[in-house]
């Protein structure tokens, strides 16, 4: 698939100016899929836009994420108040619960609904954030 003659790469490329080479990489995979999703002929600067600002929130994901592994970085962090976390994961989907504990590689929540704890490896996890 070509793009379109109307996308000014060198505008494109200035908006992932600080992205390292694996997020443009990913974000131009995300370009293709999105034209694809479309059945457009050509790739167009909305589908660039798009992909660019899914990798920006991706970024804000990942350093929420980050800011919470943070906390336990070499010793299980109990956690006293009351949290409750919406985590997305790759293979469960959503899970909405507690927060009980953090450990340096998971963490431990108590669902509200069903009332079962589940202890979820980082590298499972594909987003997080707290619930007020």
């Amino acid at each position: 698939m070509k793009v379109s003659s109307l996308v000014s790469i060198v505008k494109m490329a200035g908006k992932m100016e600080d992205f390292s080479g694996a997020e443009i990489g990913v974000t131009c995979n995300r370009v293709a899929i999105l034209a694809a999703e479309d059945d457009s002929a050509e790739i167009g600067s909305r589908h660039f836009n798009k992909a660019i600002e899914f990798m920006l929130n991706q970024r804000k994901v990942e350093s929420s994420f980050d800011k919470i592994f943070q906390m336990a970085m070499n010793s299980t962090f109990v956690v006293k108040e009351k949290h409750t976390v919406q985590i997305d994961t790759f293979s469960r989907g959503e899970i909405k619960g507690r927060l009980i504990w953090i450990s340096p590689d998971s963490l431990k929540i108590e669902t509200e609904t069903e009332n079962v704890n589940y202890i979820i490896p980082r590298g499972s996890i594909s987003a997080i954030k707290e619930i007020k």
